[in-house]
């Protein structure tokens, strides 16, 4: 879902018709929001029953953190390029490197 997502968004970019790129947004929102509720089953699946609520507010606010500095990224990649390209493709790369920490985790049993 991260690699369709990353793959999605990049494309919305360079689509030369809007409907394509609308397509490809709305594609890129669909599996974002799949990514979403993977990552939290896989953090209720390594915690104890106990420590549930914690791990979870845990994820949730290093998660918002470290995702409120997407838009200042994006903001100055589309000032300096005056284009969206270079912005999308940044969400894009981001999307790449949570798939390869996926595919890290996965074949160890997360």
């Amino acid at each position: 879902a991260f690699l369709m997502y990353g793959i999605s968004i990049t494309l919305s970019a360079i689509m030369p018709n809007s409907g394509l790129a609308i397509l490809f947004i709305a594609i890129a929102i669909w599996t974002l929001q799949v990514t979403t509720v993977m990552v939290f089953s896989m953090i209720h699946g390594l915690s104890s029953g106990r420590s549930v609520g914690v791990s979870t507010g845990v994820l949730a606010g290093v998660s918002n953190l470290v995702a409120s500095l997407a838009p200042f990224v994006m903001g100055i990649l589309i000032a300096a390029t005056h284009s969206y390209i270079g912005a999308f493709s940044f969400l894009g790369g981001a999307a790449l490197i949570g798939s390869g920490m996926m595919a890290i985790l996965i074949p160890q049993g997360y």
